[in-house]
């Protein structure tokens, strides 16, 4: 194990999540009885494990003092978090369309989170909608593939607008304590005329 660069420190560890900052992501939670602009239609998410760090440092950023073998084996990743971070793995379902007039697409609603989320696809295709793109063009995202959610102020919609219910798996990273992980959006972005 290459252990000359990199730095992890726990507490409170509720659970063990092998790789789960480097690997998997946490996103889209459901939160029932939060009302909001567009809330969740055909969507629940259920929290598979949590642990809190005091801080985390994984840096496997090339040294000029590196050997030339090590940086060949090392994947370059770098991520900080200074202050106390809950890291949660969620896994998030969202169903299909129901064949009937009007029936709602299944949808997260219009959102953000307080930290940063690694979203993998694992079966089906959702579709993205950006609130800081000015066209707010669709981003569609197959099983195998994955994005990263910058949280904040960025508001995000994930529906699915396919046949084949979704599945995916989140790893999320917020401030310790945080009560909740999903900040619903009170008005739908000006530019986006989908819920």
């Amino acid at each position: 194990m290459i252990t000359k660069s990199m730095g992890l420190k726990t507490i409170a560890a509720a659970g063990v999540i092998p790789g789960a900052i480097l690997s998997a992501v946490a996103g889209i939670v459901c939160m029932p009885g939060i009302a909001g602009a567009t809330p969740p239609v055909g969507f629940a998410g259920t929290v598979l494990a949590k642990s809190t760090f005091e801080e985390i440092q994984v840096n496997t950023l090339r040294h000029e003092d590196d050997d030339a073998v090590l940086n060949q084996m090392v994947h370059l990743v770098k991520i900080q978090a200074k202050d106390p971070s809950d890291v949660y793995v969620v896994q998030n379902t969202i169903s299909v369309q129901v064949a009937a007039a009007n029936s709602p697409v299944p949808t997260s609603g219009w959102h953000s989170h307080p930290g940063p989320s690694i979203v993998l696809v694992k079966t089906g295709t959702v579709t993205v909608y950006h609130s800081d793109d000015p066209t707010c063009a669709p981003t569609a995202y197959t099983a195998g593939s994955g994005f990263i959610d910058e949280g904040g102020d960025h508001a995000h919609l994930v529906r699915n607008e396919g046949l084949v219910p979704v599945l995916l798996y989140a790893t999320q990273i917020v401030p310790a304590g945080t009560l909740n992980r999903r900040i619903d959006v009170p008005v739908i972005p000006a530019q986006c005329h989908v819920q």
